[in-house]
């Protein structure tokens, strides 16, 4: 008997159904079932024809075979269309990840491309770098070759022209040679009558000197003995009460009363009355004074008669009768007086006005000096010094007895000693030298028609420097402070300030005259003239290692200059008005301060501004400090001190300059 075919089985459309729903565990086993079915696993239907089983079983069991193997074909059908549903999607899956492999492989060769770029790049700035290296030293070979190219082209031109003028000398001196031999072969029979008239005239000349030095003997002697007798006279009428003191009695009549109009720069009349041998020489209309005779002296006339001084108030009475009875006793000057002497300079000094207890608005601060101890400060106050104490910035004492306004101060190395530089404006200048701890005057070293602007110590202490608006420079030695070494007269108009070199060899001036001058410290010599700056030179000062110097002036410019041959190394545009003080911090830097805001500290060998501080000011006008202090100090137009730190310009803190 044929078994029947087991897709038979699945025919039905409920079977297909039921195929359909079966999971798909189930179909696995069900296809099991089928791969059995020929075997023992499945009886054949003549086993079960011949089986003496119960019949109803029998049937029941075929009924559930044949449904089971109905459910296990149609799972096998279902995983048949699953399968090609698969096939056909892992087709699908194949060529998306065929093309996702292609693109991937793109991916990766333009990665690997740009790796070989980014080698190939290393590679080439590689040969730049090395190229570049080998460019800037061939570049600096080349600048140096340059160099040497123009160096030697300098020389072989300096070569040129001393071969030129060696040539043209040559020719200069051998033109005259026949002329020369000439001469000589003319000459030399009479040199032995020569030689005799020389040695008379050696004989003549010496004689002539001995008579010379005769004379100036007698003329010492006589002035010696006039001196003598001057001083006699002067004694007597002292005695006699009968002497009246030129320098103390008239000259302060006539400084104060007459100067202003009868000067060197502006002589009225053509009489200069600056001093006493101006007073007694021609004036327009010949003597201004007849020595024991007042009524027959113009001077005395115009005076008594109310019409000199010209456009002011009339002398009073006493001074009118002092003045002829001055002239009616001969005139006189006072012994041991210069008659070349300025009035002012040998009038009596007068202790200068008391400075006010308390001031009623603050004065600018025009100078500055640190002690060297860093303990103390001195400030420019109104007819005084103010010492104040440092840190804590708090008045420790006032040194009076100086003019107006104090433009320059300066402390010894020791600090017990301070000059000061002032003036009543129009009036007087004064350089003056206190004891700066108990304010005792030491010397009144010089006095002036007009403000002293700047006294210094020299590096060693053993002299003095001051200048001021009478165009002079005065130096003084400390041993003996009783009269100057020398005056230098070489400026046109006002020194603003002077300064030594370290070594104490050379002074440095700066003036109102547009120049800045350099000067022999031991004899007064000038030895050069900086004249770049056009415009007034406030301050010059010595640069590290005595061959150069920084000046500034109204033009708000410092310049750097050489003092072998004064030409310019550099100049610095930064400042933006005139430079009102410059320090040197002795590490080749300086500082600056000037009419505005700003504190700089510079380069000293280029001027460069390297650093800057605005300050609570308008109107910076004095400094102090250096480099062996840690601070720096500024004094302003409204009467401020601010202290700052050396190193940063860092402001610390500021105080009122008044008492």
């Amino acid at each position: 008997m044929n078994r029947p075919h087991p897709v038979g089985l699945f025919r039905s459309a409920s079977n297909r159904h039921r195929l359909r729903t079966l999971p798909s565990t189930n179909v696995a086993v069900f296809c099991g079932l089928l791969l059995f079915s020929g075997s023992e696993w499945l009886p054949s239907a003549r086993a079960i024809q011949d089986s003496n089983s119960d019949a109803s079983a029998s049937h029941e069991v075929s009924s559930r075979v044949e449904d089971k193997v109905r459910e296990l074909d149609e799972r096998i059908a279902l995983l048949n269309i699953d399968q090609q549903m698969r096939l056909e999607e892992a087709r699908e899956v194949r060529k998306r990840a065929a093309d996702q492999d292609q693109q991937w492989k793109s991916l990766v060769g333009q990665i690997d491309s740009v790796k070989t770029h980014e080698e190939e790049l290393a590679r080439q700035n590689k040969k730049v770098e090395v190229a570049t290296t080998e460019l800037d030293k061939a570049q600096t070979e080349l600048t140096q070759a340059q160099a040497d190219l123009e160096a030697a082209q300098k020389r072989f031109e300096a070569a040129q022209t001393a071969v030129n003028k060696a040539q043209n000398e040559v020719t200069n001196a051998t033109q005259p040679l026949a002329e020369i031999q000439a001469q000589l072969d003319a000459l030399r029979p009479q040199l032995p009558q020569i030689r005799e008239s020389a040695e008379r005239e050696e004989v003549a000349s010496r004689k002539l000197h001995q008579e010379i030095d005769a004379l100036e003997a007698q003329v010492a002697a006589i002035a010696a003995e006039q001196q003598t007798l001057t001083s006699e006279i002067e004694q007597r009428m002292r005695e006699a009460g009968s002497w009246i003191s030129f320098s103390e009695q008239i000259a302060p009549i006539f400084y104060q009363q007459c100067v202003s109009c009868h000067n060197a720069r502006n002589a009225k009349g053509q009489y200069n009355m600056v001093n006493f041998a101006g007073i007694l020489a021609d004036g327009e209309s010949g003597l201004a004074i007849v020595p024991g005779d007042a009524l027959a002296s113009p001077l005395y006339q115009h005076i008594a008669d109310g019409w000199m001084p010209l456009d002011a108030d009339p002398l009073n009475e006493e001074q009118r009768t002092l003045i002829g009875q001055w002239i009616d006793r001969g005139a006189r000057l006072d012994a041991n007086l210069d008659a070349h002497a300025s009035l002012i300079r040998i009038m009596p000094r007068k202790v200068q006005p008391a400075p006010p207890a308390v001031y009623r608005t603050p004065v600018p601060v025009t100078a500055l000096a640190t002690a060297r101890s860093g303990e103390w400060l001195a400030s420019s106050g109104y007819h005084e010094v103010l010492i104040w104490s440092l840190p804590n910035g708090k008045l420790s004492r006032r040194i009076a007895n100086v003019a107006e306004r104090v433009h320059g101060l300066d402390l010894h190395a020791d600090d017990r000693r301070m000059l000061v530089a002032s003036g009543t404006p129009g009036q007087l200048g004064e350089v003056k030298l206190f004891d700066s701890q108990s304010g005792e005057l030491l010397a009144d070293l010089l006095v002036s028609e007009d403000a002293m602007f700047s006294a210094v110590f020299s590096p060693s202490g053993d002299r003095i420097a001051a200048a001021g608006a009478d165009g002079r420079v005065t130096v003084f030695a400390v041993a003996d402070l009783s009269s100057p070494q020398f005056v230098i007269e070489n400026h046109a108009d006002w020194v603003n300030s002077v300064a030594w070199s370290a070594d104490g060899k050379s002074l440095v001036t700066a003036s109102r005259d547009k120049t800045a001058k350099v000067f022999d410290a031991d004899s007064g010599v000038l030895k050069l003239t900086f004249s770049e700056h056009g415009r007034n030179v406030t301050q010059a000062l010595f640069l590290p290692g005595d061959q150069e110097v920084i000046s500034g002036s109204d033009d708000g410019k410092l310049r750097i200059w050489k003092i072998n041959d004064g030409k310019q190394v550099s100049e610095h545009v930064g400042l933006k008005s005139t430079v009102a003080a410059l320090q040197s911090l002795g590490d080749a830097q300086f500082v600056s301060v000037g009419a505005e805001s700003l504190i700089r500290t510079h380069s000293s060998s280029t001027g460069e501004t390297l650093q800057q501080t605005k300050l609570p000011t308008e109107w910076c006008s004095s400094l102090s400090g250096g480099a062996q202090q840690p601070f720096i100090y500024v004094g302003d137009q409204a009467g401020a001190i601010h202290q700052l730190n050396r190193e940063d310009l860092a402001p610390l803190r500021s105080w009122p300059a008044v008492p």
